[in-house]
């Protein structure tokens, strides 16, 4: 079972969202129903360490925080793009957040990646290595941005690849503390 902790976007984000895509070559648009901000992606994981998981990301104490997507780009470049992403502008929540699942779930031995954080949205990807010129897009789309919202729980998902796209599965949820009861509960 393939595992990975991500936060989900509102119905009004994802349409939004849906507005991004243009005819591309290559290129195959993520569904709007699976976009999503990968917070931690684990891989592979066994049934006992599945609850060993999470029981982990249960132990974190974060509070809620707004998001906001602006900006569009491509990785590794935007002439010889393998993804499409939606940029990410947050508060300290978010990072918080992802600091304290990755300290959390590292002591569980997941073999997990220590990269730096880039969060992002990614909404489309080329077939297999093919690459694409995306600067068209960027030109046409750079200066989407949303409106804030709320992000008050992550969820722990698993993901299962097929030819016509991956499936999703959420398997938990976690909430985050509203500001205000974290403010009490330490004074």
């Amino acid at each position: 079972m393939r595992l990975f902790f991500a936060l989900t976007l509102p119905d009004a984000v994802r349409s939004q969202l849906a507005e991004l895509p243009l005819s591309m070559d290559h290129l195959r648009w993520i569904p709007v129903t699976n976009l999503h901000l990968t917070l931690q992606f684990i891989g592979k994981s066994d049934i006992p360490q599945v609850d060993a998981i999470q029981q982990a990301a249960g132990r974190i104490e974060a509070t809620a925080f707004f998001l906001k997507l602006n900006q569009v780009g491509a990785f590794p470049s935007s002439t010889r793009a393998s993804a499409l992403w939606v940029g990410v502008e947050a508060e300290n929540g978010l990072g918080a957040l992802h600091r304290s699942l990755f300290e959390s779930l590292s002591s569980l031995d997941l073999g997990l990646e220590e990269r730096p954080f880039v969060p992002h949205i990614t909404v489309g990807r080329t077939k297999r290595g093919a690459k694409t010129d995306a600067r068209d897009w960027i030109a046409q789309k750079i200066s989407f941005e949303s409106d804030p919202f709320l992000i008050s729980t992550f969820h722990l998902y698993s993901s299962e690849l097929r030819p016509s796209g991956a499936i999703y599965r959420s398997l938990a949820s976690y909430p985050l503390a509203e500001q205000d009861s974290v403010e009490q509960s330490a004074g």
